[in-house]
C-alpha cells in the first residue's frame, strides 16, 4: 500500500510511515481491507510539509512586488514634486554645485591684482609698479589671511590674521613686531555689553551639517508637502498644450520650444483642511527633529552676542503649535494655485498664483542644442538663461530684467580657482576671460581702455601672525582708539623710512596741485 499523506510504499501491518511518520488510524493492512478501497486512492490529509516552499515563494513574489511599486511606481502626488525638483536641480543647483566645489570645503590661494592703462602719463607709470595682493588658506574651522600693497616689487603695507573661531590673532609686519591676540567671546562681550555667561564658541565647528544631514532634514520637510497631495486637491490632465499668452515670460526661445505642445498638466488648490494638516504635522515634525534642534540650539547660541532677541527653538515650535488655525485661514484667503506642465523626465513650466498678487513662473524649455531657463514674478522681476550647448561647452546670455550678460564657450564641467567657469563674459562694455595660467588662473578684466588682471593661484603662501603677543580680549572703545593712534604713529615712522611711500606721497599730492 501507500501512505495517504505522502504516498510512499508502506509495509504492511505499520502503525507510522517510515517516509514522513504518518499515523495510520489502524495497522496498514487492516485500514487497506477495512475499506476495500486502494491506499493510493485515499483522501490524503493535508500536505503541510510541500505547502511550506510555496508559502515561501508566495512571499518572496509580494515582497518583491511591494519594493518594486515603492521604488519604481510612485504616485502621483510624488511625481508633482519630483518632476520639479528634477528641472530646478538640472537647470540651477547642479551648476551652482559644480561651480562651488573648488571653494567648497577649502579656499587656498594666492589673488595678485593688477592693472594697465596706456596712455594714461604718471598714472600708467604708477599702476605698472603697483599690486595689491590676498592670501587666503581656510577651511570651515581655520582660516589664515594675508594682505600686502606692493609697489616697486616691495611689500610696503602688509597685515597678517588668523583665526579658529574662537580666537583671533592680528600683525602688521611692515608697523611693528606685535601681534594683538583676543577671545571673540569677551571681545565681543565687551564691545556689545553682552555679558551672559552662556554664550560661547565651543560649539562652532559643530554649526556645520553634513551634506547627508542637510539632505535628510530637507527631505523630512519636503515629504510634509506630498503629505497633504490627495486626489481631491491635485488633478492631473493628458494632453494639455502649453499657453504662454497669459504668461509674463518674454523669452522667445522659451516660447518657441515649449508653445503650443503637449505635456501632462498638474494642477494643486489645497483647501483650509490641507493646511491644518500641514501645519499640524509641521508642529509634529519640528517638536520630534533632534538634529535641527541641536542645530538651531547651537547657532542661536552662537548669534546670541549679535542677535540677543533671537528666538529659541521651543519657541518658535510654540508659536507654530499655537499659530497653526490662524495660519491655515491666512493661507487659504490666499487661494493659491499651484500649476505644473511636465513630460515624463522633468517639470517645463511652473506656475504659482494667489488672489492679490502676481504670478511666480519657472520654465525649462529645450528644443535640440537650445536651452532656455526662466524665472519671473509679475512685471518686477525677470531672469533668462538662454544658451546652447556641445558637450559641456555652452555659449548663450542671460538676462536679468533690462541688464544682459552675454558668454561664449563657457565649460560648465570645468571651474576655475575662484568657482567662475572658464570661458569669455561680456556685459555693458565689460569684458571678463577666464582663462587658466602657470599653476593658476587669470581673470583678466578690460574696461575703457583699461585692463585688469587678478591672478589666483592653486595653492596658498599665507603664514600665522609671529611676534610679541598683545592680549586685546577685554580692550575697551578708549582701548581700540588709543591702539589706532598708536599704529597711526607707526605709519608716520614707516612713511618717513620707506622711499617707496615717499614716492607715491609725491606722486599724490603733486597730482593735487
Amino acid at each position: 500500500m501507500k501512505c495517504p499523506n505522502c504516498g510512499a510504499e508502506v509495509k504492511d501491518g505499520s502503525l507510522f510511515c517510515d517516509a514522513c511518520g504518518y499515523k495510520f488510524e489502524t495497522a496498514a493492512a487492516n485500514s487497506t481491507a477495512a475499506s476495500g478501497v486502494p491506499a493510493e486512492e485515499n483522501v490524503p490529509a493535508k500536505k503541510t510539509g510541500k505547502m511550506i516552499p510555496i508559502v515561501i515563494g508566495g512571499a518572496v513574489v509580494v515582497g518583491a512586488a511591494a519594493f518594486f511599486a515603492s521604488n519604481f511606481l510612485k504616485p502621483n502626488n510624488n511625481k508633482f514634486i519630483d518632476l520639479q525638483a528634477a528641472a530646478i536641480k538640472s537647470a540651477y543647483l547642479d551648476p551652482l554645485e559644480t561651480m562651488y566645489k573648488p571653494m567648497k570645503d577649502k579656499v587656498s590661494t594666492d589673488l595678485t591684482l593688477t592693472a594697465k592703462m596706456p596712455g594714461a602719463g604718471q598714472m600708467s607709470d604708477v599702476l605698472d609698479k603697483t599690486a595689491l595682493i590676498m592670501k587666503m588658506d581656510g577651511d570651515k574651522q581655520n582660516c589664515t589671511m594675508n594682505v600686502a600693497f606692493r609697489y616697486n616689487n616691495a611689500d610696503v603695507l602688509t597685515g597678517l590674521l588668523y583665526t579658529d573661531g574662537k580666537k583671533i590673532d592680528m600683525a602688521s609686519p611692515s608697523l611693528n613686531n606685535k601681534v594683538y591676540s583676543g577671545n571673540l567671546v569677551e571681545m565681543t562681550k565687551k564691545l556689545t555689553g553682552h555679558n551672559d555667561d552662556s554664550i560661547s564658541f565651543d560649539d562652532i565647528n559643530e554649526l556645520q551639517l553634513s551634506e547627508e544631514k542637510q539632505k535628510e532634514i530637507a527631505k523630512r520637510y519636503g515629504d510634509l508637502i506630498r503629505g497633504v497631495l490627495t486626489d481631491k486637491n491635485l488633478t492631473i490632465e493628458k494632453n494639455q498644450k502649453l499657453d504662454f499668452s497669459v504668461s509674463a515670460i518674454t523669452s522667445e526661445d522659451a516660447k518657441n520650444a515649449l508653445d503650443g505642445k503637449s505635456f501632462t498638466k498638474y494642477t494643486f488648490v489645497p483647501t483650509e483642511e490641507d493646511y491644518k494638516t500641514l501645519m499640524q504635522k509641521l508642529g509634529d515634525t519640528l517638536e520630534k527633529d533632534t538634529d535641527l534642534k541641536d542645530w538651531y540650539t547651537k547657532y542661536q547660541e552662537y548669534e546670541k552676542m549679535a542677535y540677543p532677541q533671537m528666538p529659541t527653538y521651543d519657541e518658535i515650535l510654540s508659536k507654530v503649535k499655537e499659530n497653526g488655525d490662524n495660519a491655515s485661514k491666512n493661507l487659504t484667503d490666499l487661494e493659491l494655485k499651484w500649476t505644473v506642465y511636465a513630460d515624463d523626465k522633468q517639470a517645463r513650466y511652473i506656475r504659482v498664483e494667489t488672489k492679490n498678487a502676481s504670478a511666480f513662473e519657472m520654465a525649462f524649455a529645450e528644443d535640440g542644442a537650445q536651452t532656455a531657463d526662466c524665472i519671473t514674478f509679475g512685471d518686477d522681476f525677470a531672469f533668462c538663461n538662454s544658451f546652447t550647448k556641445n558637450g559641456s561647452v555652452c555659449s548663450g546670455s542671460m538676462s536679468f530684467n533690462n541688464y544682459k550678460l552675454n558668454y561664449n564657450n563657457v565649460d560648465t564641467s570645468k571651474p576655475s580657482v575662484m568657482g567662475l567657469f572658464y570661458g569669455s563674459y561680456n556685459a555693458e562694455g565689460v569684458s571678463l576671460e577666464v582663462k587658466e595660467a602657470d599653476n593658476a588662473t587669470d581673470y583678466e578684466v578690460k574696461v575703457m581702455g583699461a585692463t585688469i588682471n587678478l591672478n589666483a593661484t592653486n595653492s596658498s603662501t599665507a603664514v600665522k601672525p609671529e611676534g610679541d603677543v598683545v592680549d586685546i580680549s577685554n580692550y575697551t572703545e578708549e582701548d581700540y582708539q588709543n591702539l589706532v593712534m598708536e599704529l597711526s604713529n607707526d605709519f608716520q615712522q614707516l612713511m618717513m623710512s620707506d622711499p617707496n611711500l615717499q614716492e607715491l606721497a609725491m606722486i599724490a599730492f603733486g597730482g593735487m596741485f
